[in-house]
């Protein structure tokens, strides 16, 4: 290796080991063909080449963790709670379907709900009608405990 790069080596090495140096370094070429390298201007020298050194950091940062990856509680607690809120949204949909089954199937009037008015015509009456706004409440609640289900299990995530 020639003098000149075990120069440039011990220089590079120094501004890596030493986080006080100057990010640039400095080469010159004194009257008598000697090189030093500085971080700061020699006099009566020429100066041969710049260099800039990226200075090393003691430690590297760890990039932060976006809130949704860290673990709120231990890992058991979170799939236990996971899991249950998972069982959770299953009920509620079987929930919604069967409101949905009742909501359709109790279209028809059932024996007692129909009234004649003459001519052979009939109407519906109140109770058809209470009915079928009773199965759409239901309908509603069980859309509603799903969607709960869905915010706490996203929130058990």
């Amino acid at each position: 290796m020639s003098a000149i790069r075990v120069h440039l080596l011990a220089a590079a090495l120094a501004a890596a080991a030493a986080p006080a140096l100057a990010d640039t370094i400095y080469k010159y070429e004194r009257g008598d063909g000697s090189v030093v390298y500085s971080d700061t201007p020699v006099r009566d020298a020429r100066l041969v080449e710049r260099f800039s050194v990226a200075q090393a950091m003691a430690q590297p940062p760890r990039p932060a963790a976006p809130e949704a990856q860290r673990p709120a509680a231990p890992a058991g607690d979170r799939v236990a709670r996971l899991d249950a809120a998972d069982a959770e949204v299953r009920a509620a949909q079987q929930a919604v379907d069967a409101a949905k089954t009742r909501l359709g199937q109790g279209s028809e009037p059932l024996p007692g709900e129909r009234v004649g008015i003459g001519g052979g015509r009939s109407r519906l009456t109140q109770d058809y009608f209470a009915r079928q706004q009773g199965l759409e409440e239901e309908l509603v609640r069980a859309n509603a405990r799903l969607e709960a289900a869905y915010r706490r299990r996203n929130d058990a995530r």
